[in-house]
């Protein structure tokens, strides 16, 4: 009986714990400040970055959208040549021409659709890209080996977006990835570096 009546008093106290404890909805996505590259299973953390813009670029007219290309580096600084096993991405964007000049930031925010590095040479394609931003890569560059001057592994892309945020006034930018390598390997997660951006106007 004591047993029982043991048992009782500690199933109370238990639930009135439970009762009086309040869960609250932060608001926060806690993968929101996740910082990394998902190569399938491998993570890669990169940590700086490097931005070349390199004018405007006839895609489906005259100056329709702006060519850039966008490095990233497993370096704490950006560096070249690479340092022995560095780990590198190359983005070449093209971005909607919005009619900015430098030194106003020229380069749209928002999804940009992937595709191989190599490009494309299917007519089809190129008539659904106005007013579209789009990258030939991300190429990821694994293990970099200075006597040899090539990576380990190189993953290029295939068919998938990249979504990009530059901030201006705080020198950042957030890369967010959902594509698939040549070889059908998923690339997620994303990325918020460091962008030397003091010479653009917001």
């Amino acid at each position: 009986m004591k047993k029982v009546l043991l048992n009782i008093v500690v199933a109370t106290f238990l639930l009135s714990s439970m009762v009086s404890c309040t869960i609250e909805d932060t608001g926060t996505d806690p993968l929101q400040n996740l910082n990394a590259v998902f190569v399938g299973t491998q993570i890669l953390d990169f940590k700086s970055a490097r931005l070349s813009i390199t004018g405007p670029a006839n895609i489906t007219g005259v100056n329709s959208h702006v060519r850039a290309k966008l490095e990233l580096s497993s370096a704490p600084v950006f560096q070249e040549p690479f340092a022995d096993n560095t780990n590198i991405m190359s983005i070449t964007l093209m971005s909607v021409n919005n009619g900015f000049d430098l030194p106003k930031f020229p380069l749209a925010n928002g999804v940009y659709d992937v595709f191989p590095p190599t490009g494309f040479s299917d007519p089809n394609v190129i008539g659904t890209l106005e007013g579209t931003s789009f990258s030939y890569g991300p190429s990821i560059g694994i293990g970099y080996n200075p006597n040899l001057t090539s990576f380990g592994t190189v993953h290029e892309s295939s068919s998938g977006t990249i979504q990009l945020l530059f901030d201006v006034r705080t020198s950042l930018v957030k890369i967010t990835y959902d594509y698939l390598t040549a070889e059908g390997t998923k690339v997620s997660g994303s990325n918020t570096l460091p962008l030397n951006l003091s010479s653009f106007n917001p």
